[in-house]
């Protein structure tokens, strides 16, 4: 197992977001404490649209996803809180912006309650475990299915690719 192994679900996750798979990737595998213990990704969506993740094992526990875009910027952080906070690009809003993200999820009782039972389980994880099974139930095609995760495997060869040869790959 190594960083890309952990970077597969941001690739997933960047792809859905953006509606459409990424054009090419240029990727450096680090090995800190391990064997490729960190993915730093580059990505180009099809209009020129960059995306970069770092994956990293032996760091800190985070899983944040950021969207920054002329106007402000979006983020997730689902080990921090529940809610995704926005951002204007405006510098007389980003402090009254901080603090009320902060105030949101200090009050999140749902939030808490999890964190003091000792849940580390995200709710995404439980929600597409619930919908996998109540469409195995019913018959239905999982989604994502097969072809979704033969694409990713694309893309992370394609990081492999460009970590070995140190140059962009274009993904197919």
């Amino acid at each position: 197992i190594d960083a890309l192994d952990l970077a597969s679900h941001h690739l997933d996750l960047a792809a859905w977001l953006m509606g459409k798979p990424p054009r090419s990737v240029t990727c450096d595998l680090l090995s800190r404490l391990t064997d490729d213990d960190t993915a730093v990704l580059q990505l180009e969506f099809p209009g020129g649209i960059p995306a970069q993740i770092l994956a990293a094992f032996g760091g800190p526990e985070l899983h944040r996803f950021e969207i920054l875009g002329e106007h402000g910027k979006l983020s997730v952080d689902p080990y921090g809180s529940d809610f995704v906070e926005t951002r204007t690009a405006t510098l007389d809003r980003v402090r009254l912006d901080q603090f009320r993200g902060a105030a949101r999820a200090l009050a999140s009782p749902r939030y808490w309650l999890r964190k003091a039972a000792g849940s580390h389980q995200l709710v995404s994880y439980r929600q597409a475990l619930g919908c996998f099974v109540h469409g195995a139930l019913a018959g239905r095609q999982p989604q994502p299915d097969l072809a979704a995760g033969c694409a990713t495997l694309a893309w992370l060869d394609a990081a492999r690719e460009s970590a070995r040869d140190k140059r962009m790959v274009p993904v197919e």
